[in-house]
């Protein structure tokens, strides 16, 4: 179940932000034989990479995104099999720039995936099979 996924990984997000849950963006889009080591390359030049996960195939990225990109947002990427899903959360001022949500489009650019569909935003389920 993805939503068991996004658990995971808006966990990590949480530990690296401290943020609330309800302001994290949830994406998935699928990729065609994506490694997990083709995953870290895409990632390398992007931003700052804060934790491997091996067992999980988790990475944990720091990205700047938002107008002009400067404002930093956290990503977690997640590979399972087919599949991408990722959790980004960025501290958002007055006026917001959709920081985490551009982090994680820009990703996505880098991978050659495509656009990511949003599965979970603002950590309520909209996808069709999502559980609340």
């Amino acid at each position: 179940m993805r939503t068991e996924a996004y658990r995971s990984l808006s966990e990590k997000v949480i530990m690296y932000t401290g943020g609330k849950e309800k302001g994290i963006i949830f994406r998935h889009t699928t990729v065609t034989k994506q490694t997990f080591a083709q995953l870290r390359d895409s990632l390398l030049g992007q931003g700052k990479i804060l934790e491997e996960d091996f067992r999980k195939k988790i990475y944990v990225i720091s990205i700047m995104a938002g107008a002009a990109d400067m404002n930093e947002a956290v990503v977690a990427v997640r590979l399972s099999g087919d599949s991408l899903d990722f959790a980004g959360y960025a501290r958002e001022g007055l006026i917001k720039q959709h920081t985490a949500e551009k982090a994680i489009e820009k990703i996505c650019s880098v991978i050659h995936a495509g656009v990511c569909s949003p599965d979970i935003s603002e950590g309520r389920a909209t996808g069709p099979g999502s559980e609340q």
